[in-house]
């Protein structure tokens, strides 16, 4: 028995895989490599290139392996990418969520879990962490295509056949290996080792915001943490005889400023990242950090590694 891995080949795709895999659990991949690399997927790990919209390919590997269930990552993640070309995200992230549930109803797969996202909250902006309870309203086509997965597979669980688990995590980085190191040209910390490598400064959006230092505050959960929360999920709706559909949050409800965040990188790597103040961005909230309780209190999870450790880069 296996669990299917979209987008195993992804920066936390390749991390659950390994997390799956060292803790005994079989895991099979599908991955179209339009942003992860086939390097990051173990060797004896059964690999498909191939796209979650091609019907075929998903019934021909539930039908090849003994699928018990999916772990679902597949999917386009850029907030500027979305609002530039909505269509693309609409098929991928919809469409896609759409024919994975179609190919685990012919083929009898129950469990699912999926990794969604922080971005369906939208404009929350408060000094208290965000439970799962909070309104959700995106205001970008990402976080919007992210809840519209969400919605589909809730659908899938009213009928009492399937069982699910919905990941809305926060601000992912760290690494537990250099080929599995986050590439994304947006997330923080990438942009932060690539100013260290250029000595290009980084423009930090907000200097005299109503926080302890003047910058955003955001919440840092480390990939690792990320990628034991599913397997956590898996084994949870493994033996769980309850079917229904959960949303967990995933954080560490210990926000970081951006500064903060420079300033640990900079020790991290023992010399200062080159930064230069700049306006505060329209829609960016001023804080925002999690609260993962349910998480917790569902699969005893908890974010436990720290900012030091998230900063910190896997030595070759």
């Amino acid at each position: 028995m296996a669990w299917l891995i979209t987008g195993g080949a992804g920066y936390i795709g390749a991390h659950v895989v390994r997390v799956f895999r060292d803790a005994g659990e079989a895991c099979v991949v599908i991955d179209d490599l339009s942003a992860g690399l086939r390097e990051r997927v173990p060797d004896d790990v059964p690999f498909y290139e191939g796209s979650v919209l091609d019907a075929g390919l998903l019934d021909r590997i539930l039908t090849e392996h003994v699928i018990v269930g999916v772990v679902h990552l597949a999917g386009k993640k850029s907030v500027p990418e979305s609002i530039a070309d909505p269509a693309l995200y609409e098929r991928v992230n919809v469409d896609g969520m759409r024919a994975m549930l179609a190919s685990c109803e012919r083929n009898g797969v129950r469990h699912f879990v999926f990794s969604s996202t922080a971005a369906v909250y939208g404009m929350v902006d408060s000094s208290s962490a965000i439970t799962e309870d909070v309104p959700v309203a995106p205001i970008n086509p990402y976080g919007q295509t992210k809840l519209d997965a969400e919605h589909l597979l809730e659908k899938a669980t009213t009928g009492g056949a399937m069982q699910a688990i919905a990941f809305r995590y926060f601000n992912v980085g760290g690494a537990t290996a250099p080929e599995l190191e986050d590439l994304h040209g947006q997330n923080l910390l990438p942009i932060l080792y690539r100013a260290l490598e250029s000595g290009t400064p980084v423009r930090v959006f907000g200097t005299a915001l109503p926080t302890r230092d003047g910058s955003c505050i955001r919440d840092y959960v480390h990939v690792q943490d990320i990628a034991e929360a599913h397997l956590a999920a898996a084994r949870y709706l493994m033996d769980s005889p309850r079917r229904g559909f959960e949303v967990l949050n995933l954080g560490t409800g210990n926000g970081s400023t951006v500064l903060e965040v420079i300033d640990a990188v900079s020790a991290s790597e023992g010399r200062p990242v080159p930064w230069i103040a700049a306006g505060p961005r329209t829609g960016d909230p001023v804080a925002s950090t999690c609260d993962s309780t349910r998480a917790g209190s569902l699969l005893g999870w908890h974010g436990s590694r720290t900012l030091a450790q998230i900063v910190a880069r896997p030595k070759g």
